[in-house]
């Protein structure tokens, strides 16, 4: 028999048989080694992609307002869960009217008048806008709001607001405008 396993019939003596290949055991093994390099190769893709992607949003000036303004959500929900509270608490003791303007909740339903805006500094701070609504309005109908992200992609802008409702819910709304033709471009007629 040769080195290769294979038989020689020119030499009768060592004409043993040739031991089955085991094939179970190589293509698992061959598999696994085939997916380790192909999920390798996949997820240094994904690295690169990544850092890029990572790259190209660090270099835009909106993205990176958004950011910052992302990681005061927390705060604001929190600010607009002491409003909400304060408003409760006014419309209770004033015959379930709302107050003319929010800033007649600091002197006692409000201990923080800082809740009234939200932002990570002076410069950021958005100030809550008031809707004071009608003495029974739709539950659904939006009383406080707070612009949180206003992004600007190519020919898209993007608003996300946090509110209050009427019936006390607080939610997330977005506002997405698309400038389809530009107020600058030629009309067909030119």
């Amino acid at each position: 028999m040769s080195r290769l396993g294979i038989s020689n019939p020119n030499n009768a003596a060592n004409d043993a048989p040739i031991p089955p290949i085991d094939n179970k055991k190589r293509s698992s093994y061959g598999c696994l080694i085939g997916t380790m390099v192909g999920c390798g190769g996949l997820t240094v893709m994904l690295v690169i992609v990544g850092a890029l992607a990572v790259q190209n949003v660090g270099r835009n000036p909106d993205f990176q307002k958004a950011f910052g303004k992302a990681a005061s959500i927390g705060p604001c929900s929190q600010n607009l869960v002491q409003i909400r509270d304060a408003l409760k608490l006014y419309k209770h003791d004033h015959h379930n009217k709302y107050p003319a303007d929010l800033t007649e909740l600091t002197s006692r339903y409000l201990k923080n008048p800082n809740a009234l805006g939200c932002g990570n500094s002076k410069e950021t701070e958005e100030k809550m806008e008031y809707f004071r609504p009608d003495p029974d309005p739709d539950p659904e109908s939006v009383v406080v709001r707070v612009k949180s992200i206003e992004i600007n992609i190519a020919k898209q802008h993007q608003i996300t607001y946090l509110a209050i409702r009427a019936n006390g819910d607080i939610i997330q709304q977005q506002s997405a405008v698309q400038i389809l033709i530009p107020a600058n471009a030629k009309s067909a007629d030119d």
